[in-house]
Parts: C-alpha cells; sequence; structure tokens
C-alpha cells in the first residue's frame, strides 16, 4: 500500500477552508498533546495542555520553569508535538487523524503574556491557578508545519505562510 502525500500551503487559494476547519475542530476537542524536545541528540516527550491561536500560526502551552522540558527548550527551541483524536480502539487505524506540528518554541515575552495567557485559559479555564503561579512559563510554539495523517496512510503537509518546507 502506497502512503499518499499531498503538500498544501496555508492560506493559498491550494487550501480550502475543510483544511483548517478539520484542525480547528481537532484541536478544540482535544485537551493534550505530546510535545518532543532535545537534550542534544536525546528526545523528551512530554504530555502537554495546550490552546492554538485562531489563525494556527501558534500553538501554546504552559509549564513549570523548572522541568527537562523547558530546559530543553532553552537549548534547542525546535520542537514537535502530536495531536490525535484516537480512541484506543482497533479502528483508530482506519478512522483516527493524527497532526504533527514541527515549529519552533519559545519563552512568552512579557509583551505577550496577558494575550497569550488569555488563549491559553480559554480552553483551559480549570488551570488558572497553575497558569498564574510565579513559577509558570507560557511557551508559543511558532508552526511551520502541520503534517496530517488520515485514513492510515493519507498524508498531507500543510505549509504556514512564509515558511518553506
Amino acid at each position: 500500500m502506497d502512503i499518499e502525500i499531498q503538500k498544501k500551503d496555508m492560506g493559498s487559494k491550494n487550501l480550502d477552508n475543510t483544511w483548517k476547519n478539520l484542525l480547528i475542530k481537532l484541536f478544540t476537542v482535544q485537551r493534550h498533546a505530546v510535545l518532543a524536545t532535545t537534550n542534544g541528540n536525546v528526545p523528551y516527550c512530554s504530555l502537554m495542555t495546550f490552546a492554538v491561536k485562531d489563525d494556527l500560526s501558534q500553538i501554546i502551552l504552559a509549564t513549570p520553569e523548572k522541568t527537562e522540558k523547558f530546559k530543553n527548550i532553552k537549548s534547542n527551541p525546535q520542537v514537535s508535538m502530536l495531536i490525535d483524536d484516537r480512541q484506543n480502539k482497533a479502528s483508530d487505524s482506519e478512522f483516527s487523524m493524527a497532526v504533527t506540528v514541527l515549529g519552533r518554541a519559545k519563552e512568552s515575552s512579557s509583551q505577550e503574556q496577558e494575550t497569550v495567557k488569555g488563549i491559553f485559559l480559554t480552553k483551559n479555564p480549570y488551570l488558572d491557578e497553575f497558569v498564574q503561579a510565579s513559577t509558570t512559563r507560557l511557551i508559543q510554539v511558532d508552526v511551520d508545519q502541520y503534517v496530517v495523517a488520515r485514513r492510515f496512510q493519507e498524508v498531507t503537509v500543510i505549509n504556514l505562510p512564509g515558511k518553506s518546507d
């Protein structure tokens, strides 16, 4: 069975609203994602709560300052994330969708704090106390690319404007 790979550019005429709406629906329903960072050449994965900017250009995360993932992001901002809708059923292979996010992570600047915090807490209001803690850091992942896998081997690569493949 061949893997079908399509490449699309977000915002171009080649990408209809169906793809954007599909991503928004997944990101709205799912509470958690897996964040992959690296320490040198050693990968490190973390289960994270997240939120996404309306234009899909950034994913917002919150983490305690004294964590391996935060240290890794500071030394190497290149990250990937996995967000999916699996339900741990046999049918997941055929019917689930998984989105790999490729991008660069950074700590939110003081000028962006309130806006970013608002985006995160709108989706995750139950984490208000955690986000307000002085030891919590907000992370913004600037998305370069979404890689969407559906129906077992149907892969679509979506590049964001101004980003290269």
